[in-house]
């Protein structure tokens, strides 16, 4: 199980991969309809992993749900 992200609530896992997992959320004040990517926690202390984790996360963010 992961640990819970402050304001958000977690949901079914949608994906995994060797670099972490992809989790329907939601947030709590809102409503409003999440993705969380969240690192494999065997990675968190691999400085390359992170910085690749990094890049994915800027690049996932420019995306807008067309909903």
């Amino acid at each position: 199980m992961l640990d819970p992200v402050p304001g958000v609530r977690l949901l079914e896992v949608l994906g995994e991969d060797a670099v972490g997992t992809m989790q329907r959320a939601e947030d709590v004040a809102t409503g409003e309809p999440l993705a969380v990517r969240r690192l494999h926690g065997h990675l968190c202390g691999d400085e390359g992993a992170r910085l690749v984790f990094a890049e994915e996360v800027r690049r996932i963010a420019t995306i807008a749900h067309p909903l």
